[in-house]
């Protein structure tokens, strides 16, 4: 009996644990990195809309996970054998259509290689979708700066409902600002 189309996609919970553990090394790795720059570049304070959008990213994680593992991976491997070589041309490809925000080109060349790897030992969108929203997440906030948390929802000037990438207000930054203010030197 053929395995059914969503379960070769990777929508399945049998092996969701072992996924999520296959995927941990990333968390780990990329949110100390993140942080790390966050750190070093004074970004750390999280505003409020970190956490609504760290509620509702794993849902856009698991769609661009699909793209990159199913429409991306799956073609790149039916041209080229080896997984670690599948593994960097699909985030080659995916990281691609970042620029040129170079910072977070490289995030997602770096990270999509080890998703894609690791997907490619135990494929579960669950599992790398979850992963790639808490990453995207931490980076929106500490690499781009941005605070798409603010406008989900918000009323535009033309009165249209909806999300913004970019919001047209400073990033409020009260969370953490304290630790930042007393690790990284302020110009004066």
């Amino acid at each position: 009996m053929a395995a059914r189309p969503s379960r070769a996609w990777g929508v399945r919970r049998d092996n969701f644990w072992v996924a999520l553990g296959a995927q941990l090394p990333i968390v780990v790795g990329g949110g100390v990195a993140i942080l790390g720059y966050g750190l070093a570049v004074g970004s750390l304070g999280l505003p409020r809309g970190f956490w609504l959008t760290l509620a509702l990213y794993p849902v856009w994680g698991i769609a661009q996970q699909f793209g990159l593992q199913n429409l991306i991976g799956r073609n790149v491997a039916s041209l080229v054998s080896h997984p670690v070589a599948v593994a960097g041309v699909a985030a080659a490809l995916f990281a691609a259509s970042l620029m040129p925000r170079w910072p977070l080109v490289f995030l997602t060349l770096v990270s999509g290689f080890f998703f894609t790897l690791f997907y490619r030992r135990a494929p579960n969108l669950w599992a790398v979708g979850i992963v790639h929203g808490v990453l995207g997440s931490l980076a929106i906030y500490l690499v781009s700066q941005e605070d798409p948390g603010a406008s989900i929802g918000s009323v535009s000037p033309d009165l249209s409902i909806g999300v913004r990438s970019r919001p047209s207000h400073p990033v409020e930054r009260p969370f953490g600002q304290e630790l930042v203010e007393r690790v990284v030197p302020q110009p004066e």
